[in-house]
């Protein structure tokens, strides 16, 4: 039931957050200056509403069901949340670095996505096949393969996140002192987002290595904790920067954080 809410709620602010940001890029498509970020932007909005949808149970057992694959809803949402992480990142290299040296910095973005899915999929076959009841969670967690699974995903999106959280403080800061408040107010919410995200990746990823040490704390904790993390980071980053890319153009030069 907790799960069904949060991930509802957050498909229905990604639902928004996506056409807001999509309208913003259709209409600045003809603009030179950080055309890459909007497009990334709305394509990580997209990923994720999408993401957070396959995360509702009662349409996961109907994806499931009707393609007659365990747990294909589970390998979605985090194939999802690959996508989500490679756009997030190559929106943050277009904020961050130079116009020519974009392109080399975006391409190993995408580069280092496809090794996380290149080492994902196979860990999911390889446990489907180990035991058929099996699911992609934390109460799976003595199964090695998901173990792995489970930490090669979350490693993936601490780092992710460890970036947005340096990159949007920044961005926010030099922001409000040229005196663009909303974009640097939409800023500090990512941020702050970036931060929840950060805690669940260290909830679940805690919970793994206590359990490879013998001693993990509650599970029950954990599987009410992470979901509740991990919609609240989602929300807050939608509407962070829905309102920093929605807000009045602002007149600036290439690579002054103003997305």
């Amino acid at each position: 039931m907790l799960d069904a809410l949060i991930f509802g709620l957050c498909t229905l602010v990604g639902l928004g957050g996506t056409a807001a940001t999509l309208r913003v890029a259709w209409q600045r498509r003809h603009e030179e200056d950080y055309g890459l970020s909007r497009w990334a932007r709305t394509s990580a909005f997209a990923v994720v509403t999408l993401g957070v949808a396959l995360a509702i149970p009662a349409l996961a057992s109907s994806v499931e069901s009707f393609t007659g694959i365990p747990n294909v809803a589970k390998l979605g949402a985090h194939l999802c949340a690959v996508a989500w992480s490679c756009s997030i990142q190559i929106m943050l290299v277009d904020w961050a670095y130079e116009h020519w040296a974009v392109p080399t910095h975006a391409w190993y973005r995408v580069f280092v996505a496809f090794g996380v899915v290149a080492a994902l999929i196979p860990m999911f076959i390889a446990a489907s096949d180990d035991a058929k009841n099996i699911q992609f969670t934390t109460e799976f967690a003595g199964n090695h393969t998901v173990h792995s699974y489970l930490l090669v995903y979350l490693a993936y999106i601490a780092v992710t996140c460890a970036e947005l959280t340096f990159l949007c403080t920044k961005a926010a800061a030099i922001n409000r002192r040229a005196g663009r408040i909303r974009q640097a107010t939409g800023q500090r919410i990512a941020a702050v987002a970036a931060v929840f995200g950060l805690a669940y990746a260290a909830s679940k990823g805690s919970y793994l290595i206590t359990y490879s040490a013998g001693n993990p704390w509650s599970l029950a904790l954990e599987e009410k904790l992470s979901p509740s993390l991990v919609g609240i980071s989602i929300a807050l980053l939608i509407i962070g920067l829905s309102v920093s890319a929605t807000g009045p153009r602002q007149q600036a030069s290439p690579h002054s954080a103003t997305p």
